[in-house]
């Protein structure tokens, strides 16, 4: 008999080691691209529809980027998005933009609503995730044309954080600051008169 119940506890226990302490839970944390506040301009009068955005294939993934060097990606275990990371990433730009320009209406294209005659707002996404060091760098392409007419103006914008970020916190706080960035620069080409 004792024998039996040493070589239950032994099972168990064998069981046990694998699950990492049996009983103690992994919490997954889900971060969004929270947007930021940048400088206004009431100049802007227009309906602006942002298409949806282009990630490159590597970025779509559920965990954040984890800082690594020029030539490798890793992601966090245990750190997600709260959703895909292109809707995160045009919720936040339509709402920065709406901070930014309060006389224009600004809408995510091709959803429910449809805004006539608007300015289409077109993003492609090379870069946006960190270095060995933490900083993160945003290489994107951006184009805004009228919704009725082939006059397109197109820029390669290039940013980098101001800071460093190691931790999942971190790093969602530095490339939602770059992204509010991002949508300051696209408001100045939204400008009246900017070429």
């Amino acid at each position: 008999m004792a024998t039996r119940r040493t070589t239950l506890i032994a099972g168990a226990a064998a069981l046990c080691a694998p699950l990492a302490g049996c009983g103690t839970a992994v919490v997954t944390q889900y971060y969004r691209i929270a947007p930021t506040p940048g400088a206004v301009d009431r100049t802007v009068h227009a309906n602006i529809a942002l298409r949806p955005i282009i990630i490159p294939s590597y970025l779509n993934q559920s965990g954040l980027p984890k800082p690594s060097s020029r030539t490798s990606f890793a992601t966090f275990d245990d750190n997600q998005w709260a959703g895909s990371l292109t809707d995160l990433l045009r919720i936040s730009m339509v709402q920065n933009l709406a901070q930014r320009l309060p006389y224009a209406t600004v809408i995510g294209g091709g959803g429910a609503i449809d805004l006539p005659d608007s300015l289409i707002i077109e993003i492609n996404i090379l870069t946006f995730d960190p270095d060995a060091t933490g900083q993160i760098t945003l290489d994107a392409d951006v184009s805004i044309k009228p919704q009725t007419s082939q006059h397109r103006q197109t820029r390669l914008i290039h940013l980098r954080s101001p800071t460093n970020g190691t931790t999942p916190t971190q790093i969602a706080a530095a490339m939602s600051a770059v992204w509010g960035d991002f949508a300051t620069q696209i408001a100045t080409l939204l400008a009246p008169g900017h070429a």
